[in-house]
């Protein structure tokens, strides 16, 4: 029920795909886990586009994170597309 919860990928839907778009979207995500999520420590975000016709306004991204208090390393990969 918070609002502000989330990273708010769809702000950065009609951007245009580069290097500054991508730290500004790796800084959100930094954020809100800090803010919602403080046992977590990102340890690297990667950003991934597509060369294909047909997936070409895909946007595939990979958090690695760590659980502090669990010392375990985790990956999360996700994909956006607007179609």
């Amino acid at each position: 029920m918070d609002p502000n919860f989330g990273v708010g990928l769809r702000r950065f839907l009609f951007e245009q795909i580069d290097a500054f778009v991508f730290s500004r979207i790796e800084e959100r995500i930094r954020r809100q886990v800090s803010i919602y999520m403080p046992f977590i420590e990102v340890a690297r975000v990667e950003f991934n586009t597509f060369d294909d016709q047909q997936i070409s306004n895909a946007l595939e991204v990979r958090v690695e994170y760590i659980i502090t208090p669990l010392a375990e390393n985790v990956a999360f990969e996700f994909t956006v597309n607007n179609t």
